[in-house]
């Protein structure tokens, strides 16, 4: 699997910087930063891992649709599903 279309180091080093991001915000909030300016660092956090998300997401599509014996119609539920986990809708 090491032929994934976003390669897992870039994830990975996505999500340290996430992390470092989240350390950041709890600093904030300790020093009692004005809210807007822990909103917008919240709002940063969230696109990120939007960002993430969506770069696993294309991940598993691939992974989901060169797996041999995979039918159309599996492969559309499990994506499906991944999608639902996601959004927060029902899996």
């Amino acid at each position: 699997m090491s032929d994934l279309p976003i390669p897992r180091t870039e994830i990975r080093s996505r999500l340290k910087k996430i992390e470092g991001q989240v350390r950041g915000i709890h600093d904030m909030v300790e020093q009692e930063r004005q809210c807007i300016d822990i909103m917008v660092q919240l709002a940063a956090v969230k696109g990120a891992l939007e960002t993430v998300a969506g770069l696993v997401l294309r991940n598993y599509a691939s992974i989901c649709t060169e797996s041999p014996g995979n039918q159309d119609t599996d492969t559309g539920a499990k994506l499906a599903r991944a999608v639902a986990i996601w959004i927060g809708g029902k899996s």
